[in-house]
Order: C-alpha cells, then sequence, then structure tokens
C-alpha cells in the first residue's frame, strides 16, 4: 500500500537488542498531501522497525527526515500475536508498517535519487 503526505511528527526512536541481535523503531506521523475534504484529511502513524545490519535506518530517521518533509511510504498493515513475558496468556498487537520511505520533489514525484530507506526483508519482533 502506499500513502504520500507530509511528516507532521517524528516519534523519536526506541532501541533495544535481543538474542537476535541490536533492533530499532522510529515512530513518524504524516497528514496526506491532497485529501478529498481539506477538513478532513487522512493522517497514518507508521513505525519503521529494523534490526540486523539495516538498524541503521530506523536510528537515523531524524537525520534523513524533518516535519514538514513531503513523502511517499509504502506500507503493509500487521497483526501480531505473542506470549506475554508474565506468562498471563497471548497478547495482540496491530502495525502500519513502513518499508519504504522516499522524498517527494516539488512537481509531486517521488524522487529516486534523493533520501530514501528501504527494507524488503522480514522484520523480528523485539520480544
Amino acid at each position: 500500500m502506499e500513502f504520500t503526505g507530509f511528516i507532521t511528527k517524528i516519534k523519536g526512536v526506541r532501541e533495544g537488542s535481543t538474542e537476535k541481535g541490536e533492533w530499532a523503531n522510529a515512530e513518524f506521523e504524516v497528514t496526506e498531501s491532497n485529501p478529498q475534504n481539506e477538513k478532513y484529511p487522512q493522517i497514518g502513524l507508521f513505525d519503521y522497525f529494523k534490526n540486523g545490519d539495516k538498524v541503521k535506518f530506523a536510528k537515523d530517521f531524524a537525520k534523513m527526515y524533518k516535519v514538514g518533509d513531503e513523502v511517499n511510504v509504502q506500507f503493509s498493515l500487521g497483526k501480531t500475536v505473542y506470549k506475554k513475558r508474565d506468562g498471563s496468556g497471548e497478547g495482540e498487537f496491530y502495525k502500519t508498517s513502513a518499508w519504504m520511505v522516499k522524498k517527494v520533489d516539488d512537481s509531486g514525484d517521488s524522487n529516486s535519487q534523493d533520501v530514501s530507506i528501504s527494507d524488503e526483508e522480514g522484520d523480528d519482533l523485539p520480544f
């Protein structure tokens, strides 16, 4: 799926490590560029989770992108079921995972020569 809009918030990066290695997750909000109804633009909150040798992309997200940048986000929707650490059963969460982010140039086209971070490999959960 794809969504184009302006970055309206960068929530920061969470970092950690597991037995599988280091991980980082950047969360950012994007508000639709050309909404059908200007009073009610679509707003998406995306996570950009990376681990292993791709962790630098999530860690450097705020260096590569700023609030106000127009971006095209390619993402997937997902649900994860996990066993709770305290043993009290299973939990679940839903996420909107960005796997490619590209800045959009002034003509409205994604600029492939501009900064782009992408990773089409699967990701591991930090727990």
